[in-house]
């Protein structure tokens, strides 16, 4: 078995297994990861590293959209879907128009909710142990 497959039959087999919360997780990091590669062909004017990865962004923001419970989560969740739908806006306008900072900002914004979920995750975590 190759690297890559080995890799990728790791991948696969983590995600099959893991909780929610981790799902979530992985979601945030990969979309972490794709704003980060959008980033970098946005400042070495490469559109064809910057429009993939704003792509596979888009679709990251999607699903994070779609793992929310409008009926569990109340008012919160109403507003976690509406800045997700902030973030998707941003992410199409800089597929229009590349701007590094802009995109930097938005990835700040991720990064501060998905530390946010960690900290929630564990400290509910921490309770049932």
């Amino acid at each position: 078995m190759t690297y890559h497959a080995a890799a990728s039959a790791y991948r696969e087999s983590d995600v099959l297994s893991a909780s929610p919360a981790r799902l979530l997780m992985i979601t945030f990091d990969y979309l972490l990861a794709q704003m980060m590669r959008a980033k970098v062909g946005i400042e070495t004017k490469r559109p064809e590293i910057t429009l993939p990865a704003l792509d596979k962004s888009r679709q990251a923001v999607g699903e994070l959209m779609a793992s929310v419970d409008p009926k569990q989560g109340g008012e919160l969740a109403h507003r976690l879907v509406s800045l997700y739908a902030f973030v998707l806006a941003e992410l199409v306008e800089i597929g229009r128009t590349p701007d590094a900072n802009r995109l930097v900002r938005n990835t700040m914004l991720i990064k501060e909710l998905r530390d946010a979920f960690a900290t929630a995750g564990a400290q509910v975590h921490a309770e049932v142990a």
